[in-house]
């Protein structure tokens, strides 16, 4: 399955940083995709609709990155969603934290299109690997 074939949910409370994300997805190939602006919002649009991965900032207000993953990770039905994590935190402690949470991938602010590209490829086998196609993508 190639990036056409999943929906993407990007979580970030800066309109500006959703776009850029949007836009990187797009040149990917990635055509379904969904916004929010905080934890609560994307939880919501987890559990109302088929989402195969989520590009999420770390630092949001109200309910975190970290605390998102942590939420949809104790529920079965998330096990194969992809949780990427997008953020400034680029200590050592931060993506340790989140790996064990459940991430998939970690992305470093600031990035480029080539770095966002090389992250996906490995998140785009790790969802060939968890997912099975689903009619929807057939359309």
């Amino acid at each position: 399955m190639a990036a056409q074939d999943y929906k993407v949910l990007i979580v970030d409370d800066h309109m500006v940083m959703r776009t850029l994300v949007k836009n990187f997805c797009v040149a990917m190939g990635f055509r379904h995709m969904d916004f929010a602006s905080d934890g609560a919002e994307a939880l919501h649009l987890l559990k109302n609709q088929d989402i195969d991965l989520v590009l999420m900032d770390w630092n949001m207000p109200g309910m975190s990155g970290l605390e998102v993953v942590k939420t949809a990770r104790q529920d079965k039905a998330f096990d194969s969603v992809a949780f990427v994590m997008i953020t400034a935190e680029a200590e050592r402690d931060y993506v340790l934290k989140a790996l064990e949470a459940g991430v998939v991938s970690y992305i470093t602010k600031p990035f480029s299109q080539v770095d966002f590209e090389k992250k996906m490829k490995g998140v785009i086998a790790w969802l060939r690997e968890h997912k099975k196609d689903r009619p929807w993508r057939n359309g």
